[in-house]
């Protein structure tokens, strides 16, 4: 579930999701990470028209709400099982930290990064249980989504176990215009990287 309806003030009040990185929309490099490992992609945003053209199915947040909770919660009502969350201004997410996060499931209502800098509750994953507690949260008018892991069973993916999958280029996200010159300076890095595997005969 990728929730799309985030706007970058500091860039002109663009959707995040259209802004170009490497070439193409960041919610693109979003949806091509998450497709292979999912059985389905569904975009939250109350205005399905720019994301139109991705042929995937587009709902808006929960009814008499708007922001993340109530992007996951009609993300969790519409899915029906645990469901893998992530921002679409994520250019870099790593695929096999959301295999990881899904693995460890079982036996939790929620499984989510945690940095230093506190926890990474945009790119994790949650499971039928959270259903009631956001539904509450969403009442309430609460808008962090942190807020609900006091009802939760929360699996933290924290220190060393975390470290492996490269996390600060994992969750950087772009906000600022000093933000989208780094992130298209990473992904052009990127390129030159895989073209240069390609050229010597590394890949395949």
């Amino acid at each position: 579930m990728v929730l799309a309806g985030g706007r970058a003030t500091r860039l002109g009040n663009r959707n995040k999701g259209l802004i170009k990185v490497g070439g193409r929309p960041v919610i693109e490099r979003v949806v091509s990470t998450l497709a292979p490992l999912v059985s389905r992609v569904i975009i939250v945003a109350n205005d399905p028209g720019p994301f139109g053209y991705l042929g995937l199915k587009t709902i808006p947040d929960a009814p008499g709400a708007s922001g993340a909770m109530a992007g996951l919660l009609a993300g969790l009502l519409e899915a029906g099982r645990p469901v893998l969350t992530t921002g679409c201004d994520l250019p870099f997410i790593s695929g096999p930290l959301a295999v990881y996060l899904m693995e460890n499931l079982p036996g939790w209502d929620v499984v989510v990064p945690k940095c230093p800098e506190g926890f990474q509750p945009l790119f994790a994953v949650y499971g039928p249980g959270c259903v009631e507690p956001v539904r509450r949260a969403v009442e309430r008018g609460e808008r962090r989504l942190t807020s609900i892991y006091r009802e939760l069973a929360v699996r933290r993916v924290e220190g060393p176990e975390l470290a492996s999958f490269e996390p600060e280029r994992s969750f950087f996200n772009i906000n600022t215009p000093a933000d989208l010159t780094l992130a298209r300076r990473m992904a052009e890095s990127e390129l030159l990287y895989s073209n240069s595997r390609a050229y010597n005969g590394e890949d395949g």
